[in-house]
């Protein structure tokens, strides 16, 4: 854990003044983070993982400078006294940030749906130019890999416990398969990510996003996948009467508040008739790819709640195919 003699040494190396205080961070379940006050203002202070290359570091970097250069709110790297926005000590790479301050998502305040939708489609814009990363071998989210996911799940239900769900779910990555083919989604635009879009990850004022935090995730992928996990994280129904709780997601899409952060963000940056027919194809499929990991990683589960796990895919399913037709296509046509 971070400590005040480790925090000074790291602070010898930057001007940003003498350190005042420090507390730990709730927040990040990867690397070690510090918010600290020094002489001259509040700074986040940050302990990779060891697994984290240096390679990977440079292109985070080489995006928060680009971003910043653009005015786009996300944090700002402080410079060390050499120059470097990174500095290792005792093998550990260290990295100071600005504080932003924010609150986190309130689903009861008006305005901030949107304005997740909004920050989305400002940060799309903005990298769209910028290729710092190599391409995906394959989408996150398609049926691809919902139909990989499945095969491994197929050869470890010996007993055929789960074999209706499967069964339902085999018949639906087909269909998706036939719906948005790997070739089609090569033909979307792709660009550098984010990757991790969900609550934790953007800071609020009142009705306002005043920020995006937290690179790590970063990718050459669809710009498709960042709008879908905003609608999953930000446009989901909260708790909706006779959910089952045993999934992985809190509830269904809400379909005014997809429709308000999908027409927030193509206020900005509008999507191709290709994408608006794609995108409830790839919610599913992460929907699907989420229960499916979820039975996966839990090989010890007993199998009423692996059932319930996917039956929660089937409910989501269900659920975004009925959706009205103003907010996206029909995911079943």
């Amino acid at each position: 854990m971070l400590d005040r003699q480790t925090i000074e040494r790291v602070l010898a190396n930057y001007p940003i003044g003498q350190l005042h205080e420090f507390r730990i961070a709730a927040r990040g379940q990867v690397n070690e983070t510090a918010l600290i006050k020094t002489s001259m203002g509040r700074f986040v202070l940050r302990r990779n993982q060891r697994r984290l290359g240096h390679a990977d570091l440079e292109r985070r970097h080489m995006l928060l400078r680009y971003l910043q250069q653009d005015g786009f709110p996300a944090p700002q790297l402080a410079t060390s006294h050499t120059g470097t926005t990174a500095v290792i000590l005792d093998g550990r790479i260290y990295e100071i940030s600005s504080f932003i301050d924010g609150d986190s998502f309130d689903s009861d305040t008006t305005g901030q749906v949107a304005a997740v939708g909004a920050l989305l489609a400002s940060y799309h814009r903005t990298v769209r130019e910028l290729t710092i990363i190599p391409p995906n071998d394959e989408c996150r989210y398609g049926p691809v890999v919902l139909l990989s996911l499945l095969e491994r799940l197929l050869q470890r239900d010996m007993m055929g416990d789960l074999q209706p769900q499967l069964a339902w779910y085999d018949r639906r990555a087909m269909e998706l398969r036939r719906l948005l083919p790997a070739v089609q989604i090569a033909t979307l635009p792709h660009l550098t990510i984010h990757g991790d879009i969900h609550r934790d990850n953007v800071l609020f004022a009142a009705e306002h996003a005043v920020a995006l935090i937290d690179f790590d995730q970063i990718s050459y992928d669809l710009r498709l996948v960042d709008l879908v996990d905003a609608l999953i994280a930000f446009a989901s129904y909260e708790n909706p009467p006779d959910w089952n709780p045993w999934g992985v997601y809190r509830g269904p899409l809400h379909p005014d508040a997809a429709a308000t952060l999908i027409n927030a963000y193509t206020a900005i940056d509008p999507l191709s008739g290709a994408e608006r027919t794609a995108l409830p194809l790839l919610i599913e499929s992460a929907w699907l790819q989420g229960e499916l990991r979820r039975v996966l990683l839990t090989p010890d589960g007993a199998p009423e709640y692996h059932s319930d796990v996917l039956e929660q895919g089937q409910a989501l399913s269900a659920a975004l195919n009925a959706m009205p037709i103003h907010v996206m296509p029909n995911a079943a046509q």
